[in-house]
């Protein structure tokens, strides 16, 4: 199941494999690919990558993880501080990587990308002595091991002299606590420097632990440890498959009578001197290991404070899943034997390491025997495989002594079967000699040994029967969830609800050796037990089975799920819920509410682990289906129906103990947040009619899974009475209606309506609804107009100014009335038809608010109520088809502040189409846009007073201009300066916000481009303010009307000039102020030798093209500064004209959509330190050359429609041709100049390309 991809909204959880060159550990598996590490910053200090980078807390959520089936080898050291560490851990495991080892708030990690919030220090190379002494204590701790790691030399397996005989020994530690069962999840280890305080001969004391000893064990350790995580993940040595990571994380802590407080150092201080005896002795009464139990426990020194010393290290509150503990004994002076290969022995027994089985201890001696120190890691490794539960699998010929294959070992019961005794023919750590050597350098276990720490995975890939599935290791994998079973549903929307995720414990398969070794309940190991022959009476070699030695297993889980995600037919995945706020305990149940559909539903679910690895997948073989029964299209359904309406809980249970939902005879009553009703249908409409009483609350509703209103079902005194609450406009399909509750709530009905057969279609050609003499209006108290919520009749008395002289055009005989609301979200609902253009004319005034327009169920706009004069004005909607609309205006929540009213006083409709004595402006002809006078506009509503210029000015918010026109583009032609801000939105829509205020100009455009001109347009300046406390006057000098033709290939010129030089007509847009045509002196320029100066900031140009994929715009450089080049909306790039004044400067873009319509757009650089100001001088549209077989030059040119020369290779960007006399044929060569730059060309006809390029050293 591993590597599924889920999304929830737009976030993707997807397991990834990353690997990076391993820097400090020894070997590198062959299956890794070796990528060299990020190289530190050059300006930072040596070996440091970055420096204290503040922490978000939240970074780490859980839809982020994504944890690596594969892992980043162990190549990064950062330190951190304990308030950050374990969000650091988190962060790392988001980002792809892994964390090996924790030492204090130091992590040792494999880390593709070293920038992490809250990590004070990233190392990726050894530290210097100079930043290694500014660390505290603590750091430098961790810092001198890393410093030992990087500087290690790999293992020479040749230089290794192996001495005879086994070199470890297995004990066996009964105990009630068990602290090392298999090899998964996070594991203390606590590593003890025993240090001899005997007293009497030299003999008695021979060692003493130094710092640099200490330090080389500790990089023993660290990548003893880190060899296990990477282990789990070796691939099948049959079908080459990638296996799990079995998410080991190492919390290792240090004690030495050298480091920490006094009181640690004096912990580690025994009276004997360890290697003198022998391990045995440190068992034994009064024995050093057992003096160290009761230091660090404070319990009677025996063997049971050992186990309770590895629960303690496991912390309190408990942080990590296991715990052991690691004596390090020194030998580094041990000379008491003469023979060389018994140096670093144990002189009582000869042997270098010993490991309790399955915990909760190991030892090792400092030279690790004839292995040394620097090779120490492999033994270290060993035991720790013993802590786990693998066998030993050495076995000495020459002794008779060693394993068995009849042994099993580990908490799955897993037969010895590659003990060397029998044969054994895989290599593995667990063996002994060269082969144990070699398994280590390969990252190799037999799959016997893997099996015995817990690493099996019996899933069969259900897409491969041969193969295994290994997504997660059974021990891992033990989650699946209740089962689940639907009757027919009425709601579409599928609620599982308060669903309990099994979490059941892995435990051997089969019958227990027919009992022999125990029962599902608790089972045991057999081992092969050599003989005493000293005992009394003497004992024989035998298999002993664990229950009678006191070593039992019992059912152990570590495991918990972190996430549930379900997905319904074919459809996105989406989280489920905790139901209890946070998957953070063995048992969890969740929340999930699937969108489903009428008829036949299919529901997958998936369960992730504790660590992020898909564990469960719903079986295609075993479904979960439901009904979804065919909703009503008509009718009145109560609440108490069940074949109509479902109830849930807050958990989504249909059938909850106690109830939630109490029938009260005419309504269903709530009282609990997060309650639901559901209701589906189908059709345009549905009111939900329910009860209001004192105390009671609101009620959210949800259509078809998306907030749409809120029910306020409190009534301040008074009551109890009723409510309706409608729903309309929706499209004629099948909805999904969610009464939520946020308080107590009464829900009584849903009545099923068609609001247009009912309130009727408003018809422009029908004299019934817009009279003759109406000009177009129809008035708020029209029959077809629907009002949801609380609306109230005002007049022209009591709010001015609703009187028929506040429109354009005036109405007679007035109505001078209004409805207003004061409440969010209540609505105005209108059918109309035969109108292409609609105008909803409304009160403004100061502080006035907002409200939404929707038309056919979509957003439209957003009608801005604030004004300094309280007048009446239009919102339009144009260019629409003459078919049926739907229009509603809901009212908005403010942001702050009290809710203001919405005074609604009319609708307007007409055609513009067709009717020049509305619009007073025809299409104007392609290349000849139509000029119109400052006093052209339609209709004008507030303040606007003539100055000279001519113009008209304004500086009250919310005054108005509304012009009418049919065009592709439309220019307003302001002036710059100390002048205020102005709105442009054509047919409702917010087009542009306009700053005036600047460098100043006068009768400047500000363009509007795009609109399709087959329709009319409806465009609006609205005046506002940046700052309402004081406002600047807005100049307005007409308007210029572009019907623009798209222009194919060929060459442009910024103007198109008569027989006298004068400029006539542009196939350019040009925006705000631009300088006359610009003669070219002293020399001529590239064409026509004229050229055009921006003069303004914000000065762009735009012209529509099609039919070519490459643009080369040409311009002159000097004293200029830079234009930024947009394609269609997308900025492509820069085109910098600083520099030596010279022509014909190109810049180039290639790629283009050739079929579609286009757009190119110029504008003032403002972010380079350059002049503000660039020139235009021509635009070359053409089709990439294709080329065929021969060579090419990076300045060839070739003939397009045999008039304008083009180049071959399409450099599109910021490039720059050098002169060099060095080049392929001594020419020149281009030289990139920004990020972005591309270099494009065709071919065809041709098997290879041969690209020559120029090498710098730098």
């Amino acid at each position: 199941m591993g590597n599924q991809h889920y999304k929830h909204i737009a976030q993707r959880l997807i397991t990834v494999m990353v690997l990076l060159t391993v820097l400090v550990t020894t070997f590198v598996p062959d299956w890794a690919r070796q990528v060299q590490a990020e190289a530190p910053d050059p300006a930072a200090e040596p070996g440091v990558l970055t420096e204290q980078i503040p922490v978000d807390e939240g970074a780490a959520s859980p839809a982020n993880v994504q944890p690596p089936d594969r892992i980043v080898p162990l190549n990064t050291l950062i330190l951190s501080d304990a308030e950050h560490v374990a969000a650091l851990q988190a962060e790392i495991t988001n980002a792809g990587g892994y964390v090996y080892i924790r030492q204090g708030n130091a992590l040792f990690v494999g880390l593709e990308n070293p920038a992490l919030a809250g990590a004070r220090k990233v190392y990726q190379g050894k530290v210097s002595e100079a930043e290694l002494s500014a660390l505290s204590p603590e750091d430098q701790d961790a810092v001198m091991v890393w410093n030992s790691l990087v500087d290690r030399e790999p293992i020479n397996a040749e230089a290794i002299t192996l001495d005879g005989g086994l070199m470890s020994s297995m004990f066996f530690m009964p105990g009630d606590t068990e602290t090392s069962v298999f090899m998964a999840g996070t594991v203390s280890v606590e590593v003890v420097f025993v240090e001899s305080t005997a007293v009497g001969t030299t003999a008695n004391d021979t060692e003493d632990w130094t710092l640099d000893e200490i330090n080389k064990v500790k990089a023993e350790v660290t990548s003893a440890l880190d060899w296990w995580a990477v282990a789990a993940t070796t691939p099948d040595p049959v079908t080459g498959q990638p296996r799990p990571s079995a998410n080991l994380t190492w919390n290792v802590k240090y004690y030495s009578a050298l480091e920490g407080t006094v009181a640690d150092r004096n912990k580690v201080k025994v009276t004997q001197e360890p290697i003198k005896g022998s391990i045995q002795d440190g068992l034994q009464t009064g024995g050093w290991m057992l003096q160290l139990a009761a230091a660090f426990t404070g319990q009677p020194a025996a063997p049971a404070a050992l186990r309770t010393w590895a629960d303690n290290a496991r912390g309190n509150p408990q942080t990590a899943d296991w715990g052991f503990v690691l004596f390090v004994v020194d030998s580094s002076r041990d000379t008491t034997l003469d023979a060389a290969d018994q140096k670093g022995r144990f002189d009582g027994d000869g042997k270098v390491a010993g490991a309790a089985l399955n915990g909760p201890w190991a030892v090792v001696t400092y030279d690790g025997g004839t292995l040394g120190v620097s090779n120490l890691e492999i033994l270290i490794a060993k035991m720790t495989g013993h802590i786990f539960g693998a066998g030993d699998e050495a076995y000495d010929e020459t002794l008779e002594m060693g394993c068995d294959d009849d042994e099993v070992y580990g908490y799955l019961l897993v037969a010895h079967g590659n003990c060397e005794k029998g044969g054994a023919s895989q290599l593995s750590l667990m063996r002994s000699g060269q082969n144990m050597i070699d398994a280590y350098q390969q990252y190799a276990l037999s799959e016997e040994a893997r099996g015995q720490v817990g690493w099996v995975e019996t899933e069969v890939d259900p897409s491969n029967p041969t193969q295994l599935l290994y997504d997660a290791y059974d021990v891992m994998d033990t989650l699946s969830h209740a089962p689940l079973s639907f009757g027919t549903q009425v709601c579409p929307t599928i609620h599982l609800g308060n669903v309990e995720i099994t979490n059941t414990p892995a435990i051997p398969e089969g019958d227990f050796n027919g009992g022999e070794l125990g029962s599902a309940s608790e089972w045991w190991i057999k081992i092969w037990v050599p003989g005493d022959p000293n005992a009394n009476p003497p004992t024989e070699d035998r298999l002993v089975l664990g229950n009678t030695l006191g070593f039992v297993f019992h059912p152990t889980n570590i495991n918990r799920a972190s996430f549930v995600w379900g997905k319904i037919n074919s459809g996105e995945w989406i989280a489920g819920d905790p139901t209890d706020g946070q998957f953070n305990s063995e048992t969890e149940n969740f929340n999930m509410k699937l969108p489903g559909e009428v008829g036949s539903n299919n529901i997958e679910l998936a369960i992730m682990n504790r660590w992020s690895q898909e564990v469960y997948r719903t079986k295609e073989t075993e479904p979960i289906q439901v009904t979804v029964q065919t909703p009503p299209s008509a009718g009145t359904f109560q609440s108490n129906d069940e074949n109509a309406v479902e109830l849930f809980d807050l958990n989504g249970n249909t059938i909850p103990d106690p109830p939630v939902w109490i029938d009260t005879g005419s309504t269903m009553f709530t009282a609990q947040v997060g309650a639901e009703a559901c209701f589906a249908f189908e059709g345009t409409e549905v009111t939900i009619k329910h009860g209001k009483q004192v105390g009671y609350g609101t009620a959210n509703v949800y259509v078809d899974g998306n907030l749409h209103s809120t029910i306020n079902m409190n009534l301040p005194s008074g009551g109890p009475t009723t409510g309706d609450h409608v729903i309309t406009n929706l499209a004629n399909s099948v909805h999904t209606i969610s009464v939520v509750a946020a308080g107590s709530i009464d829900v009584d009905q849903f009545d099923l309506t068609d609001m247009s057969s009912i309130v009727g279609v408003i018809d422009f050609q029908n004299v019934a609804d817009i009279t003759p003499t109406s000009n177009g209006y129809y008035e708020q108290s029209g029959a077809k107009l629907l009002y949801v919520g609380q609306w109230t009749n005002v007049n022209a008395t009591s709010v001015p100014p609703f009187t028929n002289a506040a429109r354009q055009p005036v109405l007679t005989p007035a109505e001078n009335a209004a409805k207003r609301s004061t409440n969010a979200n209540d609505r105005v609902y209108a059918f109309f038809q035969n109108a292409d253009t609609i105008a909803v004319y409304r009160r403004v005034f100061p502080n006035g608010g907002s409200a939404d327009v929707y038309l056919d169920g979509n957003y439209w706009g957003t009608m801005y109520n604030h004004s300094t004069t309280i007048q009446v004005t239009p919102y339009y909607i144009s260019g629409l088809s003459l078919d049926k609309h739907a229009l509603e205006i809901r009212i908005n929540k403010p942001a702050t502040g009290a809710q203001q009213p919405f005074d609604f006083d009319a609708l307007r409709l007409f055609k513009l189409a067709g009717s020049p004595a509305l619009t007073g402006y025809s299409l104007p002809a392609p290349g000849n846009p139509i000029q119109i006078a400052h006093t052209g506009a339609q209709e004008r509503y507030g303040t606007w007073v003539a100055v000279g210029g001519p113009a008209l000015m304004s500086r009250y918010i919310g005054d108005v201009q509304t012009l009418y026109f049919q065009g592709s583009a439309i220019a307003v032609r302001r002036a710059t300066g100390a002048y205020g801000t102005i709105e442009l939105y054509v047919d409702g829509q917010l087009m542009r916000t306009v700053n005036n205020y600047g460098a100043a100009s006068y009768n400047t455009p500000v363009v509007i481009h795009g609109l399709n001109p087959a329709f009319p347009h409806v465009l609006q300046v609205r005046v506002v303010s940046q700052n309402p406390a004081v406002l600047y006057w807005n100049l307005i000098y007409g308007y210029t009307i572009y019907n623009i033709a798209p222009v194919g290939e060929g060459s442009y010129e910024e103007y198109v000039y008569d027989a006298a030089n004068k400029p006539v007509t542009s196939s350019f847009i040009y925006e705000q102020a631009w300088s006359a045509p610009i003669v070219y002196l002293p020399n001529p320029g590239p064409s026509g030798d004229r050229y055009l100066r921006t003069l303004h900031i914000d000065s762009r140009a735009y012209l529509y093209f099609t039919g070519v994929d490459t643009v080369t715009i040409y311009s002159m450089t000097g004293a200029l500064g830079a234009a930024d080049i947009y394609v269609n909306g997308q900025l492509k790039g820069t085109f910098v004209q600083y520099g030596v004044f010279g022509f014909n400067k190109s810049f180039t873009i290639t790629n283009l959509p050739k079929l579609s319509t286009n757009v190119l757009e110029l504008r003032v650089n403002m972010t380079r330190p350059l002049p503000r100001v660039f020139t235009l001088d021509r635009v070359v549209l053409y089709n990439r050359p294709v080329l065929t077989e021969g060579e090419y030059e990076n300045d060839a040119v070739m003939s397009v429609a045999g008039t304008v020369d083009v180049p071959v290779l399409q450099f599109s960007g910021a490039w720059t041709v050098i002169a060099d006399p060095k080049t392929h044929t001594g020419g020149t060569h281009h030289l990139v100049g920004a990020v972005n730059d591309e270099l494009a060309f065709d071919v065809r006809n041709a098997t290879s390309v041969v690209v020559y390029r120029r090498l710098l050293a730098s």
